[in-house]
């Protein structure tokens, strides 16, 4: 694992982001003062954020074909996103790593791809929503490598990352949220959340328990040496009481810490930046776990403006996940008047195969195209139906608030039969049937929009903008 020690900065082929932001092998962006302000979108303020985007392979699958959606077809990322515009799609989605190229499969979440999609939102009037995942290239519930700012000359650490105290990580995370922002907001784009981290349960920035995938895994001894005495699987093994107390003591601080000052490093530039942060949610029966773990981030000082989790309802734990989700989402608007965003969703269609072969099966919801559609449909509507008591309509106090991503960004997904408004490769005739919903698997890319359906927005869109009106207004951040 790479990281910047003390000495000069690397010269080379490398594009320098600690005075000017990548957008390209060899172009840069003029550093400007920090002045364009984060700001929802007027249009879509009070209603559902649904994030039908682009994603890290977009780029790879248009290289070998066109998508349509039976009356349009797009052959350009922009042309993608005009189209998902048209089908409900409220703002632009981006994935960022600390690199400026960071490469994994068909995926790009480097840095200066970044600043590609914040130039193409403020291109299509869209807000952008950037999520610094505080990771060199990807990470996950599976792992949580560390940052790697070789691309930033200006943040000089004294050795390598996980043989940092943790207050030489917050400054140097304060210095990156800060170099970040500006370059993102010289671009003019809107942004309406920064999502920080990704799935951080376990841990964030290369502070965390030894992964499902361990591979270059180095312990943060000296943030606290019982962190790299744990492993996943040893959490995934205790108790819920027991597994919840350990992350107390041993990880939920630190990563409080972590992600707060990366929040202040973002709002040294954009003093109205709003913050949001999911969580996998694996193994997670009831709402013990995310009341503990938010109430840890407050304690810590990180006070995000919404609340996010993955919903995955086959990943193998039991029971009817819709509901352990609104349960989970009524707790946490009751305990801390947030809203719960689902930040990745997918049901599949057909049997799922390695490396996520997650077949729970929920009850009355085949792994079928209808079944997709049906679950998806029914969860939308429980919903909007399962309001806080007392109001005659539902004002922004939803358990379900936001929808950030549905099943749009998808990467591995056993897919559905295409039909009418759901883009399919150009020159193909939709199939007669259409689902709803298409599942989807925010990992490592191959083969998001290969030709594969993707489903329309609009009426989710539109009947979330009913149940959660004034959404954002209903639940202002914590500054």
């Amino acid at each position: 694992m790479r990281s910047r020690q003390s000495g000069p900065a690397a010269p080379g082929r490398r594009v320098f982001l600690g005075g000017a932001a990548a957008v390209g092998a060899a172009a840069v962006l003029p550093v400007r003062p920090g002045a364009v302000k984060s700001a929802p979108d007027d249009r879509h303020r009070g209603g559902f954020r649904v994030s039908l985007s682009v994603s890290p392979v977009t780029e790879s699958v248009l290289g070998s074909l066109s998508l349509t959606d039976g009356g349009r077809t797009a052959g350009t990322v922009a042309h993608v996103q005009r189209l998902f515009g048209r089908h409900g799609a409220t703002e632009v989605f981006v994935r960022v790593a600390t690199l400026a190229h960071a490469r994994l499969g068909d995926a790009e979440y480097g840095f200066g791809r970044a600043i590609e999609r914040a130039r193409l939102a403020r291109q299509l009037g869209m807000p952008l929503n950037p999520e610094l995942g505080l990771w060199d290239v990807y990470g996950d519930i599976r792992r949580q490598p560390p940052p790697d700012f070789s691309d930033y000359p200006s943040i000089r650490l004294p050795g390598p990352w996980t043989s940092l105290t943790l207050g030489q990580m917050e400054s140097a995370l304060r210095q990156y949220g800060a170099l970040a922002a500006r370059q993102i907001l010289a671009t003019g784009v809107r942004v309406n959340y920064w999502d920080l981290g990704n799935e951080v349960d376990w841990g964030v920035a290369g502070v965390a328990v030894r992964g499902l995938d361990p591979v270059g895994y180095n312990p943060p001894d000296a943030v606290d040496p019982a962190i790299g005495q744990m492993t996943a699987v040893q959490l995934l093994g205790m108790p819920a009481a027991s597994r919840i107390a350990w992350l107390q003591q041993h990880m939920w601080p630190y990563v409080g810490r972590l992600l707060a000052a990366t929040a202040q490093g973002v709002r040294s530039v954009d003093p109205a930046a709003r913050f949001s942060t999911h969580l996998a949610s694996i193994a997670v029966q009831d709402a013990a776990f995310p009341v503990a773990f938010w109430a840890a981030m407050n304690q810590a000082g990180y006070h995000p403006g919404q609340f996010g989790t993955s919903l995955y309802p086959t990943n193998g734990d039991p029971g009817d996940r819709a509901a352990v989700f609104l349960t989970i989402a009524r707790t946490l608007q009751r305990r801390f008047g947030r809203q719960l965003f689902v930040a990745e969703f997918g049901y599949p269609s057909g049997q799922m195969g390695p490396p996520f072969a997650w077949n729970t099966t929920q009850a009355g919801y085949p792994q079928t195209p209808d079944g997709q559609r049906v679950l998806r449909r029914d969860q939308r509507a429980r919903g909007i139906r399962d309001r806080p008591p007392g109001r005659q309509r539902p004002a922004g106090r939803g358990h379900q608030g936001v929808l950030r991503h549905p099943p749009v960004r998808l990467r591995r997904a056993l897919p559905p039969p295409a039909g009418r408004h759901h883009p399919v490769p150009a020159g193909q005739t939709p199939a007669r049937r259409a689902p709803r919903l298409q599942a989807r698997r925010e990992r490592p890319a191959s083969d998001q929009l290969r030709g594969r359906p993707l489903p329309p927005a609009r009426r989710l869109a539109r009947g979330g903008q009913r149940a959660y009106s004034r959404a954002a207004a209903a639940t202002p951040d914590s500054r």
